[in-house]
């Protein structure tokens, strides 16, 4: 008489819990930095613009998540989320109407997480038309800003000797930002900077003449004015490395300027112009469809099993 194979502990559903809950929230954090260039994410692109001359999206966001996943791994057969093929819990088909409640589990998840989703981003958009103008003067002395967004009519110098390129490929779509830093008309290297401009273009507009301007060339003591939204924390960390390197020292906070038209000083709303419903089409379409394409594997799997 043979003996039973022994039967594998449960996992803990406390610690698969706290697992997924950890999960979640280091693959946002992954593709935060990814996107930021900042934290986990930044190092990564600084790496890859170091050996290979410019830094890929996906590579950045991948790695990320390989980083960040890679503690639990060691941990995953006991959380439940691998089995071995030798054991009771082998792998076989599930009842069809257990498969087919995970189905509608799965699909009413992308559904939640669209219309989730579609109220982040107009609490957001609201939040920023909500930002009231501040007007600051670097040529009149030390500005004093709290850390956090801004909604900046900025007058300063962009200093174009310092221009630093940072060329991000997703695929065969490149896009290169510029980053300039933008001081008072007096200073000079070794003095903190506050402020850095972030543009797709190869020169600036001018909000007092709404003149464009290149930065090569530019004098450095020449100011202009900037209208925009004003994030601390965000300045990249390739950036802020070769701004390091060439003796410059950013500010604690330091503010990444993004250039924006403003309509009676105040930001027009991208929930209009960027069609922010398509958020929950995609979550309800995405459900619909693993909804529609489990039903015919279970179908087919249905046929199989008859015949």
């Amino acid at each position: 008489m043979s003996p039973e194979p022994s039967q594998p502990t449960p996992p803990n559903p406390l610690w698969r819990a706290l697992a997924i809950v950890y999960l979640t929230g280091a693959f946002a954090y992954a593709c935060y930095s990814s996107f930021t260039l900042t934290g986990l994410g930044g190092w990564i692109a600084e790496r890859q613009i170091h050996f290979f001359g410019s830094a890929s999206t996906r590579i950045t966001a991948l790695l990320s998540v390989f980083v960040l996943y890679l503690p639990l791994a060691p941990f995953a057969r006991s959380l439940g989320f691998s089995r071995s093929a030798g054991g009771s819990q082998s792998l076989r088909p599930q009842p069809t109407g257990r498969t087919f409640l995970l189905l509608c589990w799965v699909a009413l998840s992308f559904a939640v997480l669209g219309g989730l989703g579609y109220a982040a981003a107009l609490y957001y958009d609201d939040g920023q038309q909500k930002l009231a103008l501040e007007r600051v003067d670097l040529n009149a002395g030390a500005i004093q800003l709290g850390a956090g967004t801004h909604l900046l009519e900025l007058k300063g110098a962009p200093q174009s000797a310092l221009l630093q390129r940072l060329q991000e490929t997703s695929g065969s779509r490149k896009q290169r930002s510029n980053y300039v830093p933008i001081t008072s008309s007096r200073w000079k290297l070794g003095e903190p900077v506050q402020f850095v401009l972030m543009t797709s273009l190869d020169g600036y507009t001018d909000a007092s003449t709404n003149r464009f301007t290149l930065f090569q060339g530019r004098s450095a003591s020449f100011s202009a004015t900037f209208t925009g939204v004003a994030k601390s924390a965000l300045v990249p960390v390739p950036i802020a490395r070769f701004l390091r390197d060439v003796g410059v020292l950013l500010a604690d906070p330091c503010f990444v300027l993004e250039p924006a038209l403003l309509v009676d000083g105040k930001l027009p709303s991208r929930a209009r112009s960027q069609m922010y419903y398509i958020i929950p089409i995609l979550g309800v379409g995405l459900g619909l469809m693993t909804l529609l394409g489990g039903g015919v594997g279970l179908w087919i799997r249905g046929v199989r099993k008859s015949a």
